[in-house]
């Protein structure tokens, strides 16, 4: 290292002149001319640069010098991979002037660390002009020049490299010569963080710290960056994209860079900066006014402004509009950074380099939080170490200490640990202890422990004996290990603490210097040094003390003399250095070590850097170091408290504010430091409540006490010479003022707790400013005396001497005084509050839901008592919140998912629970209370799972409570409460195209009367005094009454009045027992002409066969009014009753309610639902075909008006309701619960099926529609499409691509760029040249190949398709029912083929026999998209009025509009114009029956083209029974992660609908996919029905090879367990298609009285034993999944059990894997893969049994060709039976006319409980099993895990067998 060189005195003259007047009288003419110049450069600039940003626009990453511009017009980089853009260096140095003058707040200092004279000014080459106005501003700065130019910037996809050259070398020198060459990077981290790292071209200390990988730009980059060299001033400058404010700007001030000094300065956004530390801060806001403060570890007493023993050069800054940023300084140097009022930051550093993250929030608490994630989240304590802490340094011995703790004891109050200081060691020394005063120690802190559940910490002090005349263990090892710190001649430097010489008996605090021992000190960065560290502790905890935590003090590090016992070399630069920081101390070795001793840079090299450069990183060392030896020792996760602490520090360790002084001022600044560290990433922290040093009057203590039960670190400690400041010894009076804090914070520890959760799991703050939750309100701003816990609680303490009130200041939102819940009644304002000296005021910010627990005297007997909730509502009545909650000692349990999640979300008044995670090892979940304040309105009715409880509701405060509750929290539960009728309440004015009103309300005939619940309907139909609707309403007369059918006459009544047109006043009513288990209901105008479902479209016409005897329902009705009830026999359970609410029958609006038999409601659709059971508290859905992406509440491509219930969860026993009505419609789901149907014509058709299972009634339910179709078996190989290959040579790439890495692939897809012009029937002869023979390709390959066809045929002279549909009239017409209707898709303008024409039919088969046979593309099945119908035609924007449409405004808005997509626009938005005209009716009514058609008429062509081998329709718009022609997938969906989870309820409902061939688009259709979205999607989609890769045009390719090598081999490994379990996936499929159900169902659906499946989505089931539980979150390499407990799961890769079921398990899931588990008592037919199903089903056969819990398990096999259209009796059908001891595999059915080679070659039996098995034999027939005849086979027994493999067998598929082992 150079020392600093001595200018020569004609060098500074030289520089002098070129940049600075020599006198105060030319400073002042230069002021002035530079001034005028100023005044023309400002009239330029408003002139010029208007003109300018109206021809340029501004790229993300620019460069203003033009000569080295690296980016294109469009402001995309040019180049890649670093390109260099050398530009000319100008060398020579301008004699001129300084170009400008710099106002005083623009000032950099340049004598910072001399006082200021005017000749050493001018002698640095610097300006001198004093301020005469009394302002800090310095007198000495510098030009405002720049001593470094640019050489060249480069550009690349993740930042900016720019290369500076020194421009004048002998400037500026007073702190050493500048470096000659430096480099200057920004790297982009993440969306929100950036890199700026300066540093020299030689290799140089930097902190050592694993940075984050740089990243490609985000798209979504908050941030614009600059690297500038304007006016030849070089600056980085980072500004926000969206509003361009500038928070970043180094062009300011002077870059410097020296051997041992660097300098830079930045603009700030505003003067609300907050940081820096660790210091005693005034306020929390830091004083802008020209403030320096050092940063270098140092103990000392909490003196104001001097640098502590932490170090933290980071700040954050708050812009004034909300936004905040922040900036974190990457060195570990002595520093400091000088604050002033331009604003701006000035940092100086005495080495190291100049490396930045700058974080773009923009909120302060994602500042934050983007902070931590780059340095490191903070630990997760303890629970019971959120407790009271008791300490001090004075005990004097054990008799004094348990005097101390039994008075405490006595007092009651919460009392969880208790701290020995360094008295309790002998004579000072680390690891001994005190046998003569503190003899026993060790059996009595176990006593605490065991019997008062008194846990303990002990200080630990880094320094180590070396004067020690007997053997000494620690100092030995340390030898031995060389871990000890050495000086410049290799040898151990000593310096001395706390240790005093053998043989000296005096205190070690106020012992002589002559008394104490020469120290070592460890060197934690050494790699030997955490092994030393850690046997040292393992051996003390087994034969000392059982510590429980570790306090780490002196580690600063701290020593009694200065440097080490022999002094430090004051010549040597780094003991002196040439820059000296605003630090305490006249030497930096002061207090600690020489800073030339030597320390290890990186733990495994080799020493290489000085402890000048790691000193303020000691204590974080340790900290690191001290948590493994602490965990290690005592097997538990460990309270770390560390004095010294730097970035990361809260990784490994608390912190607590030490030394402070007994007086109020310092109470009030220990709120502040609180805050600080949160800010820092040091949640863990507190002050030492009620001061260490001097005596603390009485009601000090109180007040702090009463603080510190609400710092996140609550400890109580003093010094050796202060009096006893412990709660009891202050007497009764004291407990008692005390205890209602104390005893608060028991009951809160849940909830912080959690917070701390949520801290060490997302990196958010414990304690917050209220700025961080209100960062609008710029009053918050400034505001220390109060503080936050998380969102939810605000916590206002006494902090001045003598006040009983304090002036609180409440931001503007709902605040509730946590004791009594009375809402507090001011906002947005400082309010007085009372507080007496018994009295902290607490209140709960409205929107939060608090977790807590009863008090108790310990936390241990806290935690083992019940739970109650705090629910706060907030303006919109909502809440949100969070339990974490596990053994509160174990280490790692977030890691091994040893822990339960919950969340509390509220909502129109219900709280639902939702376990994210659940592992209870036997703690204590129970909720007694819930309490739920701020609930304007009296409450009627309260319901938890829809049982009515007891409650009491207090009008006074606005809170109900319901006590003596016994709810398991591991069981997701629902709380309802109502207000009046309100859940009863029919809406009277429900069109979304009105705005209901009194007036109008009134002249309905319906009442009016306000809800505050913006959900609930104001104007709803009346009842009258007898509890009846008064209107409208029929009466009925039987007209016809015979067995198993009923018909009534309908009149209506004369009181009932108009809703949306004139009431049809005669109806008929006609009820049929069809079958024992459905019922059919249909009302419908007498005259019979209203439109119904047309019978060619789907005919589910049936004769009654049941009776009212033999069904399993009962019906009651009434005459007068009219209304049905429908009741479950055997439980007498009511699922229908329409007397809920009116029957509304008018031309073109139609309504019927009936109650929900419960709340568990599954289906209805299509729509984006985010859940799969419906959330039925006032939920609206609408359901009319649309095309429009899957991203919201809307209805969407199909119409499916079924829905089923769980009638009787106990027993399983489900009701569906299906209504057969195809007009535009929504449903509206209520509390009470029940549904309401409302419809835009038709009839009210209604078919209510009941059965045992959810799996029977959907088979109910298909069988009436149509069982759906079988698939054949190449259809379940992955398939990969795209919209966009753009050329058949980039799709044979692609296919070639996948051939090559053999991943399984059956199925390649053509999108409409394959067609000429988007034409169907047509195909691109110059960009798909030679696609028959690549289909031909295909096919010799086992493979296939799809296409799409639209609707929509474009309107084209001599296009054939078009002329002979135009000759045969198939079009859909306009409403004259003759000129076809003109449309616009992809091909332009078009007609739509009228799929209800029955000629359709045959001129949509000709067009695809010709395009199959005169093309030769041999496709194999048709893809059918657009048919909802969607046009573009009539894509208005919202709200635009029908005249400039072919539509008309009558029939396109109804007089009553669903909710439905653009409803203000019209039906016809995106689609035809509801007058159409088709063969069969108005497409009014036909609409959502289009894609329907369009499937059958497919179905049929593909029957027809193909009549012996099966094809398939994938159709994108569905009805009911559309599943018996097509399959479908889910639609335009996103390449995100939310659409990868929604689409697993999707793929549930469509399987209840009766499509089970379904699946969504893997990876995503819209935007650009990521490498991990697409790795997980894929694995997920590997188990989708319908399994296929497809994307949009324009977006990028995402089959799985395009991501590498990773992502291939992942996909390949997901697809290859697919091909497996095809066999078993092919038996699903036929078993629906020969009986109806499901082929992917969700965990509900097999365990309907399991709680915690009902809210279960992100997982589900293939079949019944098959359980896919997916990553579903970006980063995850963990997940939750959910196991019943009614069954067995095993591993299915493994095969091992999980244990336990019945929780909420996380379980490991690296990139490349998903979890699949088998459930006890399935038996899966598997199948080796290959990469196609051709290949596949050659391969041998094998078996997966599972057993359940009784021994048993069963399973079958479908097999046949794979493709047979009319299979007969060409099938096997294999039946297998497990036991503990015996296989048997049973032919139900053999095959004729066809012969299969096929045969097992494996089975494996998992849960085999038999310890041992000696044999296994095989039989061929089942007469001769057990005969002990049959033939030996190879088998492995694994009985640890239970799993009996059995190999090398060769059982025929068409052979019966049995195999036994025993």
């Amino acid at each position: 290292m150079d020392q600093e060189q001595t200018e020569p005195v004609e060098q500074k003259e030289r520089r002098r002149a070129s940049h600075a007047y020599k006198d105060k009288e030319s400073s002042k003419i230069f002021l002035i001319i530079t001034g005028c110049l100023s005044g023309v450069a400002v009239l330029a600039i408003i002139i010029v640069l208007p003109i300018y940003f109206s021809e340029n626009t501004d790229a993300d990453v620019t460069s203003t010098v033009s000569a080295v511009s690296s980016t294109t017009p469009d402001g995309t980089p040019s180049t890649t991979n670093f390109e260099t853009n050398p530009i000319s260096t100008n060398t020579t140095t301008s004699a001129t002037e300084p170009p400008i003058s710099q106002l005083p707040n623009e000032r950099v200092d340049c004598l910072p660390d001399k006082s200021w004279e005017q000749a050493e000014c001018l002698d640095r080459g610097c300006l001198w002009s004093p301020v005469d106005d009394g302002s800090l501003a310095p007198p000495c700065f510098f030009a405002g020049s720049s001593i470094y130019t640019l050489r060249e910037s480069l550009y690349n996809d993740s930042g900016i490299i720019s290369r500076l050259s020194l421009s004048e070398p002998e400037s500026l020198t007073h702190y050493g010569v500048n470096f000659p060459d430096i480099t200057i990077s920004t790297t982009y981290v993440s969306a929100t963080t950036l890199r700026v790292k300066i540093s020299p071209s030689t290799e140089r200390y930097e902190v050592p710290f694993d940075h984050p990988p740089p990243v490609t730009k985000p798209a979504n980059s908050l941030y614009r960056v600059t690297h500038s060299n304007e006016n030849d001033i070089f600056g980085v400058e980072v500004s926000r994209r969206l509003s361009s404010s500038v928070i970043f700007d180094t062009t300011f001030g002077e870059l410097m860079f020296s051997e041992q000094f660097a300098q830079i300065s930045t603009r700030v956004a505003s003067e609300y900066v907050y940081g820096f530390g660790e210091h005693m801060h005034s306020g929390w806001k830091r004083d802008m006014d020209w403030k320096s403060w050092g940063m270098f570890a140092k103990k000392s007493r909490n003196q104001k402004k001097l640098n502590q023993n932490g170090v933290h050069p980071f700040f954050l800054c708050m812009e004034g509009n909300g936004d905040a940023y922040g900036v974190l300084f990457m060195n570990s140097n002595a520093m400091d950074v000088t604050l002033q009022p331009t604003p701006a930051v000035t940092y100086r550093t005495t080495g190291g380099l100049l490396d930045f993250y700058i974080f773009l929030g923009p909120s302060p608490d994602e500042v934050a939080n983007q902070y931590v994630n780059v340095i490191g989240k903070p630990e997760m304590p303890p629970f019971w170490s959120l407790g009271f802490h008791l300490s001090r340094n004075g005990y004097g011995s054990l008799d004094n200490l348990t005097a101390v703790v039994e008075r405490n004891i006595a007092t009651g109050l919460p009392y969880d640990v208790q701290h020995l200081d360094i008295e309790y060691m002998e004579r000072g020394l680390a690891f001994t202890v005190n046998g003569k005063d503190f003899d026993g120690i060790r059996d009595y802190l176990r006593n605490l422990k065991e019997n008062y559940n008194i846990r303990n910490i002990i200080v630990i002090n880094p320094s180590i004996s070396a004067n020690e005349s007997q053997e000494y263990q620690p100092y030995q090892d340390g030898e031995r290990y060389q871990i000890f710190i050495k000086n410049n001649e290799y040898e151990i430097s000593c310096g001395k603490s706390w240790s005093l010489l053998p043989g000296i008996d005096a205190d070690p605090v106020s012992a002589a210097e002559d008394q104490r021992a020469h120290v070592a000190f460890p060197d934690f960065a050494h790699r030997n040094a955490a092994t030393w560290w850690s046997t040292l502790h393992e051996d003390f905890y087994n034969t000392n003390i059982e510590f429980d935590g570790l306090w780490l003090d002196m580690n600063e590090p701290t020593s009694l003399v200065n440097g080490s016992v022999n002094g430090c070399d004051e010549n040597d630069s780094m003991e002196n250095p040439p820059y000296y920081p605003a630090i305490e101390s006249e030497k930096i070795f002061d207090g600690t070590m020489c800073m030339t001793n030597k320390q290890y840079w990186k733990s495994d090299s080799a020493v290489n850097t000085y402890h000048y450069n790691m000193h303020s990183l000691y204590g974080s060392e340790q900290s690191r170091a001290t948590m493994e030896a602490c965990r290690k020792a005592s097997g538990e996760r460990c309270a770390i408290l560390s004095t010294a602490t730097s970035p990361g520090s809260g990784k490994y360790a608390g912190h607590s504010i030490t030394d402070t002084e007994s007086s109020w001022e310092y109470l009030k600044s220990s709120i502040i430091g609180v805050l600080e560290f949160n800010l820092f990433g040091i949640p863990y922290v507190g002050s030492e409540v009620c001061g260490c040093y001097g005596d603390v009057t009485f009601e000090l203590c109180v007040r702090w006490t009463q603080l510190g039960a609400f710092h996140p670190l609550f400890r109580n400690h003093n010094s050796q010479k202060s009096l006893d400041q412990d709660p009891a010894y202050f007497g009764n009076e004291f407990v008692n003022n005390v205890r209602e804090a104390m005893e608060t914070r028991t009951k809160l520890l849940p909830y912080l707790y959690t917070l701390f959760y949520e801290a060490n799991s997302h990196g958010s703050t414990v304690i917050r400013p209220l700025m961080f939750q209100f960062p609008n309100d710029n009053a918050t701003y400034e505001i220390d005396d109060q503080f936050m816990w998380g969102s939810a609680l605000l916590v206002s303490p006494v902090v001045e001497a003598g006040k009983n009130t304090i002036d609180a200041y409440f931001p503007d939102s709902r605040w509730f005084d946590f004791y009594s819940g009375q809402e507090e009644p001011k906002r947005g304002s400082r309010n007085v509050l009372s507080a007496p000296i018994d009295h902290i005021n607490l209140h709960i910010h409205g929107g939060n839901t608090i977790p807590m627990q009863l008090s108790a005297d310990s936390i241990q007997n806290s935690q083992e008592r019940n739970f109650s909730i705090t629910v706060a509502l907030d303006d919109n009545g909502e809440s949100f919140g969070r339990l974490f909650w596990d053994d509160g000692v174990s280490i790692d349990n977030i890691i091994t998912g040893e822990y339960t999640e919950i969340e509390f979300t509220t909502n129109k008044q219900l709280i639902r629970t939702r376990v994210l995670h659940s592992h209870n090892s036997g703690e204590n979940m129970t909720l007694s209370n819930i309490n739920i304040i701020g609930i304007e309105e009296a409450v009627t009715r309260v319901k938890i799972d829809g049982t009515d409880v007891a409650y009491t509701y207090a009008e006074s405060t606005k809170q109900l409570l319901v006590e003596n509750l016994n709810l398991d929290m591991d069981v997701e539960f629902e709380i309802h409460w109502e207000h009046g009728n309100e859940w009863n309440r029919i809406d009277c004015m429900p069109s979304m195209t009105e705005r209901p009103n009194r007036v109008l309300c009134l002249q309905r005939g319906c009442e009016w009367l306000p809800s505050s619940k913006n959900f609930v309907p104001n104007c709803f139909f009346a009842l009258n005094e007898d509890g009846v609707l008064t209107m409208p309403s029929y009466s009925a007369a039987a007209v016809q009454q015979d067995v198993g059918y009923s018909k009534y006459k309908l009149t209506i009544n004369e009181e009932s009045r108009s809703v949306y047109g004139s009431p049809v006043e005669e109806l008929t009513a006609e009820i049929e027992y069809q079958t024992n288990n459905r019922l059919h209901i249909k009302i419908k105008d007498v005259s019979g002409e209203d439109y119904e479902i047309p019978e060619e479209i789907l005919n589910i016409s049936s004769p009654a066969s049941s009776t009212a005897e033999e069904s399993l329902y009962s019906l009651a009705l009434s005459e007068n009014p009219f209304h049905l009830r429908v009741f479950r026999k055997s439980t007498g359970k009511l699922i229908f009753d329409s007397s809920i609410g009116p029957l509304v029958y008018e031309e073109r609006y139609l309504q019927i309610s009936t109650i929900l038999p419960s709340e568990n409601v599954f289906g209805f659709g299509e729509h984006n639902h985010k859940r799969y059971r419906h959330d039925s508290n006032w939920r609206r859905w609408g359901m009319f075909t649309r095309d429009w992406l899957p991203v919201g509440p809307f209805n969407l491509y199909g119409h499916q008006s079924f829905f089923m219930s769980i009638d009787d969860p106990d027993i399983g026993t489900a009701v569906g309701i299906y209504f057969h009505n195809s007009n535009a419609m929504d449903v509206v789901l209520q509390p009470r619960p029940s549904v309401t149907y409302r419809t835009t014509g038709g009839v009210l058709d209604f078919y209510i099926f009941l059965a045992e299972s959810q799996e029977a009634l959907t088979q109910e339910y298909q069988r009436l529609v149509g069982l759906p179709m079988m698939p054949p078996y190449w259809s379940l190989g992955f398939q990969l499409s795209r919209w966009g290959y753009g050329s058949l040579q980039r799709v044979k790439e692609v296919v070639n691509d996948m051939r090559q890495a053999e991943i399984p692939f059956d199925v390649q897809y053509g999108d409409i760029d394959y067609m000429n012009g988007s034409k169907d029937f047509t195909y691109d002869l110059e960009n798909y040249d030679g696609l028959p023979e690549f289909t031909n390709q295909l096919h010799e390959w086992g493979m296939r190949y799809v296409i799409i066809l639209d609707p929509a045929i474009k309107i084209e002279d001599g296009y054939e398709p078009y002329e002979r549909g135009i000759r045969d009239g198939l079009f859909v017409m306009n409403e004259d029912g003759v000129t076809p209707a003109t449309s616009r898709v992809w091909p332009g303008l078009t007609h739509h083929a009228d799929y209800t024409n029955p000629n359709t039919s045959a001129w949509w088969l000709d067009e695809c026999r010709a395009f199959y046979n005169e093309t030769a593309i041999k496709y194999d099945a048709l893809w059918v998209d657009m048919n909802e119908p969607s046009s573009f035609l009539n894509a208005l924007p919202l709200g635009i009025d029908l005249s400039g449409t072919n539509c008309s405004q009558e029939i396109n808005k109804p007089p009553y509009m669903p909710r439905l997509l653009r409803f203000r626009t019209g039906l016809h938005s995106r689609t035809l114009c509801m007058e159409n005209r088709q063969f069969l009716g108005r497409h009014y009514d036909l609409h959502s029956l289009y894609g329907h058609t369009m499937s059958q008429v497919t179905h049929d062509t593909l029957k027809n083209m193909f009549p012996a081998k099966r094809s398939f329709v994938i159709t994108r718009s569905t009805f009911a029974g559309t599943g018996h022609y097509a399959g479908h997938w889910l639609g335009d969906n996103q390449s995100s992660w939310p659409p990868m989870e929604w689409a697993i309820t999707g793929m549930i409902e469509f399987n209840i609908f009766g499509i089970p061939y379904v699946g969504a688009d893997i990876c995503g259709f819209m935007f650009d996919a990521t490498a991990e979205l697409c790795t997980r999607w894929m694995q997920v989609g590997a188990f989708y029905p319908f399994s296929r890769n497809h994307n949009a045009n324009g977006k990028e390719p995402q089959h799985p090879t395009v991501f590498g090598p990773d992502s291939t081999a992942s996909s390949k490994k997901v697809l290859e367990v697919r091909y497996s379990i095809l066999p078993y996936f092919y038996t699903q499929h036929n078993t629906v298609h020969k009986i109806g159900g499901t082929v992917i169902r969700s965990l509900v659906h097999e365990f309907p009285s399991d709680r915690n499946a009902w809210n279960n989505h992100k997982q589900f089931l293939v079949g019944s034993g098959f359980l896919v539980t997916p990553v579903l979150e970006n980063g995850a390499r963990t997940v939750t999944g959910y196991f019943p407990a009614e069954s067995r799961w095993f591993d299915f890769y493994t095969g091992q059990e999980l244990h336990p079921t019945g929780f909420h398990i996380s379980l490991d899931a690296p990139l490349d894997h998903i979890n699949l588990h088998v459930r006890g008592g399935t038996i899966i037919p598997m199948q080796q893969p290959a990469t196609t199903t051709v290949l596949s089903r050659q391969r041998p056969m094998s078996i997966l049994a599972a057993l359940n819990d009784m021994g048993e398990a069963l399973g079958s096999l479908y097999w046949d060709d794979g493709e047979a259209r009319d299979v007969g009796e060409r099938y096997y059908e294999v039946y297998f039976n497990c036991t503990q001891s015996t296989l048997r595999f049973e032919v139900a059915h053999y095959a004729t006319d066809f012969v299969t080679d096929l045969f097992f070659e494996k089975a494996t039996i998992l849960g085999v409980t038999t310890e041992r098995i000696d044999a296994v034999l095989t039989y061929e027939d089942s007469a001769d099993a057990g005969s002990g005849d049959g033939l030996e086979t190879d088998y492995t027994f694994d009985s640890s895990n239970s799993i009996l493999t059995i190999f090398n067998v060769t059982l025929r598929l068409d052979t019966p067998h049995v195999i036994q082992w025993g």
